[in-house]
């Protein structure tokens, strides 16, 4: 079995104290790589932590999240562009982004 590169997103699990989120303290890894490589290339150009462009990621994995349905925030595009081989998503080509899915 060939071991592939994958994209693990960090989520951050909240609570709502107050109508705020706060953090609690439990951070799960959730493997996004297929979700990702499901995007187009503007989608992925596009991500932002601690932003609904990462959060639709992850309702796509709440299964992986063992019932939790509270707020959370999601940090994954330093792992995204190292998936990508590149310093910042901005840094993704259109043949890096391309090769990867042909790879993926």
């Amino acid at each position: 079995m060939q071991n592939r590169k994958r994209i693990w997103a960090a989520i951050h699990l909240q609570t709502w104290s107050n109508n705020y989120a706060v953090d609690t303290g439990d951070t799960r890894n959730v493997d996004i790589t297929e979700d990702v490589l499901d995007l187009t290339f503007s989608e992925v150009r596009a991500l932002r932590d601690d932003d609904e462009t990462t959060d639709a990621l992850i309702a796509a994995r709440s299964s992986q999240l063992n019932g939790f349905d509270g707020p959370f925030s999601v940090q994954v595009t330093f792992q995204i562009a190292a998936f990508f081989g590149v310093e910042r998503l901005s840094d993704i080509t259109p043949a890096i982004f391309a090769q990867a899915r042909a790879e993926g």
